[in-house]
């Protein structure tokens, strides 16, 4: 007798996928195949496998083919081609569904010339060029799509304004009409919309520098479904903090040009070159009006935009610190439509950012007044509510954080009142913005310079703060919210006194403002993403409970309610009493909180220190504790999911705003690095751009299932959540198998339990104790041994093929071999998967260890 629970549990998974989901009904024309391989790699399922052939005589496959990855970057013109069905980000070639003849245009010019010898008379000659142009539409995949972020002619990257006429794109919606131009040809009535369909039409493309022939297209297109589950970031999320607030035309939205010459008696001299600054995409609009379209994509419930500019503080010492408007450079260009001027000081009379010991400039410069309030009018003309949040910059190298600011209490009101002090920079944008905007920051994270005392009790800059706010007050009237947005550890208390409770209970002071970056967790990155953890990090542990003593962290000490700095509901329900018994001007629960920033890095141990921003050029730039330095966007979302349901209907806190959306495109920033510097810090990054909006492997698999004809209800996806890059299916397939392709790269697991199908990531699974019931009996059969003919087909390398996200999605593979094996198998698996090259390389390594 033998037991065989191995093999059974494969067919098990097999009879599941008919009778519980039916993933056999043929949406993908192939059905399920009547025996299921695991293409997990788990050691389990190659044992199963081996099980299977030795008993009932099933070969064992050592090769696993998906569809042939080249064939995506083809373009084609015929009948009968797979609509391509794609999630995430993919780059794909289309198929030509209609398209008129080449037209020919020639141009002929006339060139005259002189006689010879002193002849006068003059020759005539013409000169007649040709170019060709072609009017078509070409379909790309199913809809709806996302966008089409970038288009390729025979591999170049092209703006496809410059060479066309007009060029419309059709999402593939169910409401689309009919294209315009093709009517023009076909007549009224007489052309189908192809609803469902992503398309492109292009009039009159100009294709005489492809060699007067149609080049291969291909684009870059972004599908991600709106989730369905109300508790995704994406539809959590209601308010954001928009970025980077340097950059002299960044917020524009309107289209500026660099043109290049010199003065001569006040009059400019143009030499040819031009440089287009702030439309660097293919939709041919002002770059933050790209950002503005992806970001409504992203959050469809978005209500309220805090919007940050930059002026640049010149010293950590107040006795020396100025703030100024600053730009990039200054002689030889000149910019139109018109030139930059921030508070009437214009491009010859500022001064221009630091720069590097390589000349390069530590920061973008000041936005123009006119970019802000282009951007402010845009903003409101797309319904959201405005956060001004005018924030200094230390312009010296390092890079030095705000905070640091300090100096001795008398020198604190020169530093808010003279020429060029505090209070101009923030008074300038109170008047530029008076009646524009719902909310006003006059500060932020100043919490050395706040913390500055006489030592009599008197906080000096507190006081200044004070006045400030009523000096805005009176400019902004009484509809505009004013706040200060305090440090998560300046809020508080220091040494037992309450040192801003006297600017909280400020009558011009509207709510209280938190930057929001509390440690939530102390420990290594929990590999389960469990959010219930983090959830409960909230109202527990560091800054709750106890404090750290030492600067080594090793010792802790317990916390008294009235000092935990994490404790925001007891701070915010109760009256505030100083050493000495001494009760503050506090009122309890007499104004809401603001979170005027909170976020995460991507990167693993985000939660332990939201607070540290990765940036290796900065003195303040790290990673967290706990953290070994991976990118890790599901670090980063876990944090942002679990503090917006923790908030969610709070009483207290009125208002989140997540850090940080750039205003410069994804994914032309930060993949264009030409063109911007900081790109390489936005993966471990605050930001969300490109990270947040990403597609996610257990909805790719509700989707699959669901066009299957199977209910949501039937499957049990929650433990399958990962980040999907990319996924094309362009090739007929059977549903199961598109879910194993999954399932491999992933490394998730499938089960059948409570009449459900349930996927979990390996490792998520609790351990079940099998008994002797469990195993079937097989009569007069030899007990079961491992061969070493099994062994053999046991795979001693893994060739992991997938389209690389950071080389072009070209195709790329990654591999993983056990040395000096006595045999040599080798597993190979192309799959049709976008991903991050060392994800990849992670996967390869782990589908290897699984299979041993």
């Amino acid at each position: 007798m033998t037991t065989s629970i191995l093999g059974s549990t494969g067919r098990s998974f097999g009879s599941a996928l008919t009778n519980v989901s039916g993933l056999d009904s043929l949406p993908f024309t192939q059905g399920v195949s009547s025996r299921i391989s695991s293409l997990t790699g788990s050691a389990f399922g190659r044992i199963g496998r081996s099980l299977d052939s030795e008993i009932f005589g099933v070969d064992d496959i050592n090769y696993i083919r998906g569809p042939r990855l080249l064939d995506l970057n083809i373009q084609t013109s015929s009948y009968g081609e797979t609509i391509p069905i794609i999630f995430g980000r993919v780059k794909i070639a289309g198929n030509i569904i209609w398209a008129k003849p080449i037209k020919e245009f020639a141009n002929t010019t006339q060139i005259s010339s002189g006689g010879k010898g002193g002849d006068v008379r003059q020759t005539a000659k013409s000169e007649t060029r040709f170019s060709y142009f072609v009017t078509f539409a070409v379909a790309l995949c199913e809809g709806e799509i996302s966008s089409i972020d970038k288009f390729y002619a025979n591999g170049k990257l092209i703006n496809p304004q410059s060479y066309c006429t007009q060029f419309n794109i059709y999402k593939g919606t169910e409401t689309q009409n009919a294209d315009p131009i093709i009517e023009i040809y076909e007549g009224a009535d007489k052309v189908t919309a192809y609803r469902g369909l992503c398309y492109i039409v292009f009039e009159d493309f100009n294709i005489t520098e492809f060699g007067n022939r149609l080049p291969n297209f291909t684009f870059e297109v972004t599908r991600v479904n709106r989730s369905l589950n109300p508790n995704s970031a994406e539809n959590l999320v209601k308010q954001i903090t928009l970025i980077p607030g340097s950059g002299e035309f960044v917020y524009d939205t309107e289209i500026k040009t660099k043109t290049y010459g010199y003065d001569v008696a006040g009059k400019w001299i143009e030499n040819r070159r031009r440089d287009v600054i702030n439309m660097n995409n293919a939709s041919g609009i002002a770059d933050v009006k790209v950002a503005l379209d992806n970001l409504k994509e992203t959050f469809p419930n978005l209500e309220y935009i805090s919007l940050v500019v930059n002026w640049f503080a010149s010293s950590l010492d107040i006795v020396n610190c100025t703030f100024e408007p600053k730009v990039e450079y200054k002689e030889g260009t000149k910019v139109i439509p018109n030139e930059w001027s921030v508070a009437g000081i214009t491009r010859e009379a500022a001064n221009e950012v630091s720069r590097d010991e390589n000349d390069n400039i530590l920061y973008g410069g000041t936005p123009s007044d006119d970019s802000v309030l282009s951007l402010i009018n845009e903003l409101k003309d797309r319904g959201y509510k405005i956060l001004f949040y005018p924030m200094p910059l230390v312009d010296v190298v390092g890079k030095p954080w705000r905070g640091w600011i300090i100096g001795d209490h008398t020198e604190v009101a020169d530093f808010f009142n003279r020429t060029n002090g505090y209070n101009n920079f923030i008074l300038h944008y109170a008047n530029l913005t008076e009646g524009l905007v719902d909310a006003f920051l006059i500060g932020s994270e100043l919490k050395s310079l706040t913390s500055i005392n006489n030592g009599s009790g008197v906080y000096p800059a507190v006081d200044e703060f004070i006045d400030l706010a009523d000096q805005v007050k009176t400019i902004m009237g009484s509809t505009t919210k004013i706040s200060y947005a305090a440090d998560w550890s300046e809020y508080h208390s220091k040494d037992g006194i309450y040192y801003m409770d006297k600017l909280w209970a400020d009558e011009n002071i509207d709510f209280v403002g938190i930057d929001a970056y509390f440690p939530i967790l102390d420990e290594p990155q929990d590999p389960t993403y469990n959010k219930q953890n983090v959830i409960n990090g909230w109202q527990s542990g560091e800054g709750y409970d106890w404090y750290y003593t030492n600067p080594e962290r090793t010792i802790k000490a317990n916390l008294s309610a009235a000092y935990a700095w994490k404790n925001i509901e007891y701070w915010w329900s109760n009256y505030h009493y100083n050493l000495g018994a001494v009760q503050t001007d506090w009122v309890p629960q007499s104004k809401k909180i603001w979170f005027t920033e909170y976020g995460f890095p991507a990167v693993d141990g985000a939660l332990n220190q939201p607070n540290i921003f990765y940036n290796p050029e900065a003195n303040d730039g790290g990673l967290p504790y706990h953290s070994k330095g991976y990118t890790d966007f599901l670090a980063q979302r876990l944090g942002i999911e679990a503090t917006e349901e923790f908030w969610l209907g709070s009483e207290m806190i009125e208002k989140k705003f997540l850090w940080a959306y750039d205003a410069r495109p994804y994914p032309y920033w930060p993949e264009l690095k030409e063109v911007w510097a900081d790109g390489n810090v936005w993966a471990k990054g605050h930001w969300v751009n490109g990270k947040l909006g990403s597609a996610f492997v257990d909805e790719a698999i509700l989707e699959i299932a669901n066009k299957c004809g199977i209910t949501s209800e039937k499957l049990d996806t929650n433990n399958a959540r990962q980040v999907l890059d990319g996924f094309v299916i362009n090739t007929s397939s059977s549903a199961e198998k598109l879910i194993e392709y999954l399932q491999t790269a992933f490394l998730i697991d499938r089960i059948e339990t409570e009449n459900k199908l349930k996927f979990r990531i390996k490792g998520k699974e609790n351990i079940i104790e099998i008994s002797e019931d469990d195993f079937a009996e097989i009569e007069n059969f030899v007990e079961y041994k491992m061969s070493e003919k099994a062994y053999s087909k046991i795979p001693t390398e893994i060739i992991f093929n997938y389209i690389s996200k950071e080389n072009s999605f070209l195709v790329s593979n990654q591999k993983s071999r056990i040395e000096n094996s006595e045999f040599d198998t080798k597993l190979e698996i192309s799959l049709p998967l976008v991903m991050n090259d060392i994800i990849a390389k992670n996967t390869a390594i782990t589908i290897l260890s699984e299979e041993h």
